[in-house]
Order: C-alpha cells, then structure tokens, then sequence
C-alpha cells in the first residue's frame, strides 16, 4: 500500500521533491508520513496510519504561506456529513467524500495546476 504512494509521487509531473517524514510497517501497525514540495511551491502532506481496528488517513494541499487549499481525511470531526468520518476540505467548506486513494488526489491537484 505504501509502495503505491510513493510511486504515485515519483510519477507525478508537478511534484518537485519529497521526503518521507516517518514510517514504521510493524505486524499490527504500520504508518507512514510524507511531505511533498511542488513544483508551483505548495506543499502536500500525506498520512496514511493501518491498525488492526481500523485507518487513517489526511492527503493536505496548502500554499506556500500555510493556507489550506485542499484536505481529505477521515477525522471523526464531521458527524453531520452523509459520508462520516469521510470528508473533504476545500477552503473553509466541508464536504462529503468517500475513501480517496493518493491517485486520485493529485489528479484532484491537477486540475488547479493545469
């Protein structure tokens, strides 16, 4: 599973540079944090966190000043959303979302570059 980001990441066109932050891959446990710079000098960071009781997850997209542009996550913050604990950040706006791959986040992150 990880091994897919990471792909994702060295394909991807508009990523500059990334570095893992932390990963540990234990037998009941594993965990792995990203940052990604890119090319247009936002930033991205990537959690992905596997228990045996479940997961989760943040794909964050901010500008070069810390503003938030884009968020998926599945914090369980947000029970008023049809698709809880799924959801997904665009500004200030909180909307409903299903359980996003890191695929479909950076074509998500395309579209704004192009």
């Amino acid at each position: 599973m990880f091994r897919e980001i990471i792909d994702h990441l060295d394909s991807s066109k508009f990523i500059e540079s990334f570095e893992v932050m932390e990963y540990y891959d234990e037998e009941n446990v594993k965990l792995i944090k990203i940052r990604a710079n890119l090319k247009n000098s936002s930033i991205s960071y990537i959690r992905e966190f596997i228990k045996a009781d479940g997961s989760n997850y943040s794909y964050h997209w901010q500008d070069s000043t810390g503003k938030l542009l884009l968020r998926w996550d599945n914090a369980p913050h947000h029970p008023h959303i049809t698709t809880f604990p799924h959801h997904f950040h665009s500004g200030n706006q909180i909307k409903a979302t299903y359980r996003v791959t890191i695929k479909e986040v950076l074509e998500e992150i395309e579209k704004f570059l192009d």
